[in-house]
């Protein structure tokens, strides 16, 4: 499960949109925030006037359907972008779930596969599949030196994506 704190340990701002992805807002994220994270944010954001944070504030942990509604609400007061909130949740799982590097050259490269799956390989995976879009042939491609150059394209883009991300 990813949480706020994921966030906040990557320097990544926080907004409703943010939120939104990880309670209803997405198909890949839904649900992945609990109702402690979003109750959280909330207390942060509180304005007495805003009556839907109160709504929030003053909800039961059985309401998390309900409490979706109200963040999808506020996200959408909101002016911020959801494909940024979106990259930032892509940026966390993938930090989150990057594996070691592997001696086993095979697992390696499933394991690189296996993070992309969720994200249903996005145009700007560092991953590269045998075969697709690509001629590469799999005595090429199930070698040492692939799956480290796959493993070191994988590091840059989570630098690079942070380094976009970060204070955004």
């Amino acid at each position: 499960m990813i949480t706020l704190e994921d966030f906040k340990n990557n320097n990544l701002k926080i907004n409703w949109k943010v939120i939104d992805i990880g309670c209803l807002g997405s198909e890949i994220f839904k649900n992945e925030l609990s109702y402690d994270d979003i109750l959280n944010f909330s207390l942060e954001k509180f304005d007495e006037k805003n009556k839907l944070i109160l709504r929030i504030v003053g909800s039961d942990r059985d309401e998390y359907q309900e409490i979706g509604y109200l963040v999808q609400e506020l996200a959408n007061m909101e002016k911020s972008e959801y494909k940024l909130a979106f990259e930032k949740w892509k940026l966390v799982y993938i930090k989150k779930n990057f594996p070691k590097l592997n001696k086993n050259v095979i697992q390696g490269l499933i394991e690189l596969n296996d993070l992309w799956v969720k994200l249903d390989f996005p145009e700007d995976s560092p991953y590269i599949l045998q075969g697709v879009k690509n001629n590469i042939s799999p005595q090429e491609y199930y070698t040492e030196e692939n799956y480290i150059y796959l493993y070191n394209r994988h590091l840059d883009w989570i630098r690079d994506k942070s380094d976009y991300l970060n204070g955004k």
